[in-house]
């Protein structure tokens, strides 16, 4: 039989996208950290509409291949696919919602919380550099 431990330390990634997540997530734990990573915003788009689900298998892949090249006060990104197997790639699938209007969405709702709501948050990187 397995036994668990009490969770003394959770990770939760992209736990709240709305105001009323982020509130019932309050009420049933205690938030000690939040971290607001931050990468630049064509960088989150093309990442998010690269996203493919196997139909068949169910796991996830990605098919965005980014390279940004360092510039005077950014650092280079590079992201290469997480590229699906042979047996996978016919059964690809987009999400629905995986669109750049959908996307760009996402991604003012999710400032808004973090400008609206604040608390334990801590920027990575610093707002003046990025990823």
């Amino acid at each position: 039989m397995l036994t668990l431990s009490p969770v003394h330390s959770l990770v939760l990634l992209h736990a709240c996208r709305t105001v009323p997540q982020a509130e019932q997530l309050s009420r049933v734990t205690d938030i000690q950290l939040a971290l607001n990573l931050s990468l630049r915003q064509e960088v989150l788009v093309e990442k998010c509409c690269g996203r493919r689900i196997c139909q068949h298998c169910g796991k996830n892949y990605n098919i965005a291949d980014i390279y940004l090249p360092a510039s005077r006060d950014r650092p280079e990104i590079v992201m290469p696919p997480l590229s699906a197997p042979p047996e996978c790639e016919p059964h690809l699938e987009i999400r629905e919602d995986d669109t750049p209007d959908v996307v760009l969405k996402r991604l003012r709702v999710g400032t808004c919380i973090l400008v609206r709501r604040p608390g334990p948050l801590h920027l990575y990187p610093p707002a003046t550099q990025g990823l």
